[in-house]
């Protein structure tokens, strides 16, 4: 282990400090999209199964939560793969 003085530490973090925060913001929207998806897709089974138990069974919400369910998912799947 090397022995640095205050002066070459501040070279090394001024010098890494761009970095870190591109990759910072760079994975907290990657994050922050993949949670918006996740909580659309919930949203989704939560209409879905309120559909299924609700009184009056509408086909066409039972369809359109579906469908958005589907379209939630590849979003969120392909957000995830493009992460790792």
């Amino acid at each position: 282990m090397s022995v640095r003085t205050k002066s070459n530490k501040k070279i090394i973090h001024l010098s890494l400090l761009p970095f870190f925060r591109h990759f910072i913001v760079f994975i907290t929207d990657k994050a922050s999209f993949v949670a918006i998806a996740m909580n659309f897709n919930l949203a989704s089974l939560l209409l879905i199964t309120v559909n299924m138990y609700h009184e009056t069974f509408n086909t066409v919400d039972f369809v359109v939560s579906g469908l958005l369910l589907l379209s939630n998912l590849s979003v969120s799947f392909y957000m995830i793969n493009s992460l790792i």
